[in-house]
């Protein structure tokens, strides 16, 4: 009889550790970017994709950690799959030659080019639909971002950023041409 038990506690924790392991992929959590944390060596080669996007905000978020939106941009790049790698890097190119502005004129991970008090409030991720929705707040207001992400070489890759303004939605793709 305790034989029995036994098996049943074990089947028991192998069914629903399981379950609650492959649950908090979609749970909402907040993980805590960290200096040491997001760097693309800490982050390795298959990042828990909430704490990657997390990590985008970092700059943000913590003040000590200021070098404007450089550190995001070059993670994001480091992350990116191929076609948004390019198109940023088109991006960069024109900017360079021609001494200013582009395609992009505001800070893609802040929907702006002034933030103060960001916070991120809430992140999910689902992972049928390989999207990590993240909700941030900047200036009191609540802006909901979600990060697109695509398979290559069996690794999830950030694809495209979508931005829900009121009234309209805007993709990070159709700026970047």
């Amino acid at each position: 009889m305790r034989e029995f038990r036994l098996f049943f506690a074990a089947l028991l924790f192998a069914l629903f550790g399981s379950v609650s392991v492959s649950a908090a992929q979609s749970e909402v959590t907040a993980p805590v970017p960290t200096t040491s944390g997001c760097t693309t060596k800490a982050l390795g080669r298959h990042p828990d994709p909430r704490l990657l996007v997390a990590c985008f905000y970092l700059p943000f978020v913590d003040g000590s950690f200021m070098d404007e939106d450089y550190k995001s941009l070059k993670l994001l790049t480091a992350f990116a799959s191929r076609d948004l790698k390019g198109r940023l890097r088109r991006e960069a190119e024109c900017q360079i030659r021609i001494g200013g502005i582009c395609s992009l004129d505001y800070n893609m991970f802040i929907w702006g080019q002034d933030f103060e008090n960001v916070r991120i409030l809430e992140t999910r991720f689902d992972p049928t639909r390989k999207i990590v929705s993240i909700l941030i707040e900047n200036f009191g207001n609540t802006i909901l971002f979600d990060y697109y992400f695509v398979t290559e070489n069996g690794t999830l890759r950030v694809d495209n950023i979508v931005y829900h303004l009121i009234g309209r939605d805007e993709s990070l793709k159709d700026f970047l041409k």
